[in-house]
């Protein structure tokens, strides 16, 4: 095998996988700026007293408003 010819398909290989990896990182921060644009939005809307808990990868869990003692009632006035 020539030296040049070697030379030619180590540069395009190289260039083959640095284009792959760059486009799986653009798109895995496109997805985390997705992300935390769609958690932000989530929060912003809700109530006050709102708790959020971060779930990481598997999401994010949410306790709407804060209960006061007459929300807290049942229908027939019991706790």
């Amino acid at each position: 095998m020539e030296p040049v010819f070697l030379a030619t398909a180590v540069a395009a290989a190289t260039s083959l996988i640095g284009t792959v990896v760059t486009a799986w990182a653009r798109s895995r921060v496109s997805w985390q700026q997705a992300r935390e644009r769609a958690r932000a939005d989530h929060v912003r809307h809700l109530p006050p007293g709102s708790r959020l808990i971060d779930l990481g990868a598997r999401g994010l869990a949410i306790e709407v408003g804060g209960s006061t003692p007459a929300e807290s009632l049942t229908a027939d006035g019991r706790r």
